[in-house]
């Protein structure tokens, strides 16, 4: 058996002696090769992409067809071209050749490697891990990872040469050993090595640019960010400057701003900073970055490596339509990097954002009813504010709005908060009366989502103070709707109107018989009257000068009628009469006028029969007629 370290032989003896007091199971690994080996075997680096300094690890694994109970391995290499710093044993790792709990036994403890110089060009180091426990019992060990060693470069080939050495673990002090601690026979152990070559590798392009996200989709024109992002950057290409420019539909995107990412910036190759420019033209968005020189005009290792952010653009969507195309990084003059020796550094192509806008439908925003029509004054009515069609989507959490209305006409009585809100959370309800205007405010703090739906924002009623003309537009300005960004809510929008129909009506008294004669209007009716001898009706018509006025005007049959077609003379001129309804009691006459203060007459063929007085007088003035006519005519003789 071979000696090792003491406490290794102290563990293996306790195993020998507890070894009849536990049942071991072998494990079967089928028909497998008895070695150790190292992963990688071959090291080889590049002085392009490579430098001192630089580490790098190398896996020690067995691939083994029978139990294990531990292992030693010594590792020798040339200690003057690069050493070992550390090293660890993967525990944890499902790999590990040796089953835990309880944690295998190591010497030394990593990470010390246990390192010897032995001369000019030689070192080596050797470490030992065994089954743990007390005494170690099984599962036992099978193939996998032994340990990891991890080696420091400390020295650079000379030009168009190459240093190289044996990771030699292919000695007597390299073995497995058996549960009961004796050296397993037959295993073959395999050397590797490591080769640090001057000559550069071949050039093949690596690095790129890509949009972050690759894909984004808007439902509401809200600002969203675009990082240009580089990927895969060796510093044996020498970065120093960054161009491209990144193309998108200007139609419907706009680049609100550009924030320089810290990738070029990193003041680890960066210590001057960086000059950055952009601005906006017909191509696209136009960006570049370069590292600043020191004061002799030189750029100095190290040089950026990895991946990082080189801007991230915000973009405001323009227009809520569907949109669809791609955000694109493209070179600027066919170039994107540049590097320390002024040189263009080859590169994969750039990746693209796809970029689509499917609008939320648009909520509206009301006055209801859109028309309301009053019939006397004094009448009391209620005009709702509404939203309609709202999407969960926007996250409303404020409304604020002005209704506009004439003051002359309408007075509010009360304003309330409507429903809708309140059952999406709690709210704070606002308004203020002022000169024809009210200004309501609603705040949502909601509990169970956002609103969505229709439903009555505010309730407002109103009384007619007026007669006709009473007209009043129900505007809504000065809207805001806010999500829980304080992002503005697009909205549809839908105003209302008011005015009064005043519905009269005309007591007419001929003799002792009251006849009632009805109007209704838009404009302002004098009492009606009657004029028996020429067959009509008068009345003044009060409206907003050039405004469109009507009135509908019910006429019993027995009071006045026409036989022929009636004649209506507005402000003394006719005017379109339409008879609207008639039946055995009373006529419907409508017609229009043109607004301002006239007077109206309705004349028929017939009128109401006249008393016996009323027929003695016009007996009388027919008399008369006669006789002027005929003294008129025997004078026209005479000529």
């Amino acid at each position: 058996m071979k000696k090792i370290y003491a406490v290794l032989m102290a563990i293996s003896l306790i195993w020998i002696v507890f070894l009849p007091l536990t049942s071991t199971t072998n494990i079967c690994h089928g028909q497998v090769s008895r070695r150790i080996y190292l992963d990688p075997s071959q090291n080889t680096f590049y002085s392009n992409e490579t430098s001192v300094g630089q580490r790098f690890n190398v896996t020690v694994l067995t691939e083994i067809d029978t139990d294990v109970g531990g292992a030693q391995i010594r590792l020798e290499f040339n200690d003057s071209i690069i050493n070992v710093t550390r090293w660890i044993c993967p525990h944890g790792d499902p790999d590990f050749f040796l089953p835990e709990p309880p944690p295998a036994t190591e010497l030394p403890t990593s990470p010390d490697p246990g390192y010897v110089h032995v001369g000019p060009g030689v070192g080596y180091v050797k470490i030992a891990v065994s089954k743990g426990g007390l005494p170690p019992g099984p599962p036992w060990g099978h193939s996998g990872k032994i340990a990891i060693f991890e080696f420091i470069i400390t020295a650079a080939p000379p030009e168009g040469e190459e240093l190289t050495c044996s990771l030699h673990i292919n000695t007597t002090d390299t073995y497995l050993l058996d549960p009961g601690g004796d050296e397993i026979s037959d295993v073959v152990k395999e050397d590797g090595t490591y080769t640090f070559i001057y000559v550069a590798a071949p050039v093949v392009p690596h690095i790129w640019l890509e949009t972050s996200p690759s894909e984004y989709e808007a439902i509401k024109m809200r600002p969203f960010n675009v990082s240009v992002n580089i990927r895969n950057v060796s510093e044996s290409d020498g970065l120093i400057g960054v161009q491209f420019i990144l193309t998108y539909d200007s139609a419907y995107l706009e680049p609100e701003r550009v924030i320089p990412g810290d990738f070029l910036s990193n003041s680890s190759w960066a210590p001057y900073g960086t000059l950055v420019t952009n601005y906006v033209n017909h191509r696209g968005l136009i960006y570049g970055e370069m590292i600043l020189p020191d004061n002799t005009g030189k750029w100095n290792p190290p040089y950026p490596q990895g991946d990082g952010t080189i801007a991230t653009i915000t973009f405001i969507p323009l227009h809520h339509q569907v949109a669809n195309f791609n955000i694109a990084i493209e070179p600027l003059f066919g170039e994107f990097f540049l590097d320390k020796t002024g040189e263009w550094i080859p590169s994969l192509p750039s990746k693209y954002c796809q970029y689509s806008y499917s609008p939320l439908p648009l909520p509206t925003i009301g006055v209801t009813p859109n028309r309301y029509i009053a019939s006397q004054v004094g009448e009391n009515f209620n005009i709702n504010i509404t939203i309609s069609n709202l999407d969960e989507g926007w996250n409303l959490t404020y409304v604020e709005f002005t209704l506009t209305y004439d003051n002359a006409s309408l007075q509010i009585l009360d304003v309330l908060e409507g429903p809708f809100l309140s059952q999406f959370g709690d709210t704070s309800f606002n308004y203020i009366k002022d000169d024809g205007q009210l200004k309501v405010n609603t705040t949502l703090i909601p509990n169970i989502g956002y609103p969505s739906g229709s439903g009555t924002l505010t309730i407002i009623t109103f009384n007619a103070t007026t007669r006709p003309p009473a007209v009043s537009a129900l505007n809504l300005i000065d809207i805001s709707m806010l999500d829980a960004e304080g992002f503005e809510i697009l909205y549809g929008l839908s105003h209302g109107y008011y005015e009064m129909h005043e519905y009269l009506i005309h007591e007419i008294i001929v003799d002792t018989t009251t006849f009632y004669v009805t109007t209704l209007s838009n404009g302002s009716i004098s009492p009606a009257q009657l004029d028996i001898y020429h067959c009509l009706l008068k009345f003044n018509i009060t409206g907003k000068d050039g405004t469109a006025g009507f009135i509908d005007i019910t006429i019993p049959n027995n009071l006045l009628w026409a036989e022929d077609g009636w004649l209506v003379i507005v402000g003394g001129e006719a005017v379109p009469v339409t008879v609207t309804a008639l039946n055995a009691t009373h006529t419907m006459l409508s017609f229009n006028a043109s607004f301002s203060t006239k007077s109206v007459y309705i004349i028929g063929t017939g009128a109401i029969p006249e008393s016996s007085l009323s027929i003695l007088m016009i007996f009388l003035l027919t008399i008369t007629l006669l006789a002027i006519t005929t003294k008129l005519h025997g004078k026209c003789k005479k000529h």
